[in-house]
């Protein structure tokens, strides 16, 4: 649930863009026992999403291992650091203590303590 665990959602939603596959609503993320994710999409008609299931469950008893490395490879995707997936380089980085304690202070008194992220909608 996209709302409660919006944590979640942002991971699943990156291993079905790491797919190939355009992300969006209803999620659907499809997972091993380990819950690395290795198949996923978004809206399925009914007759689509029964054919899927059935697909899936033939996938995993027969091809388990297949999918296995499937969702290993999405993992090491995800695991990527954000500067090696968008090539991004490092520099010098000039910050004043005083600054990134005022940054901290801003951000910190955002946070919702209760129920996670920032205390904000949507969730």
């Amino acid at each position: 649930d996209r709302e409660e665990r919006p944590d979640l959602d942002n991971i699943y939603m990156d291993a079905v863009q790491a797919m190939g596959l355009q992300g969006g609503w209803p999620l659907n993320v499809f997972l091993m026992p380990n819950q690395k994710p290795f198949y996923g999409g978004t809206y399925f008609k009914n007759h689509q999403w029964k054919g899927l299931l059935a697909n899936i469950a033939d996938a995993f008893s027969k091809h388990e291992d297949q999918l296995a490395e499937s969702a290993e490879g999405f993992g090491k995707s995800l695991a990527r650091r954000e500067t090696e997936k968008y090539g991004i380089t490092a520099g010098e980085l000039d910050f004043d203590p005083d600054d990134l304690a005022e940054i901290s202070l801003k951000l910190s008194s955002q946070f919702d303590m209760e129920w996670g992220g920032m205390n904000r909608v949507p969730k």
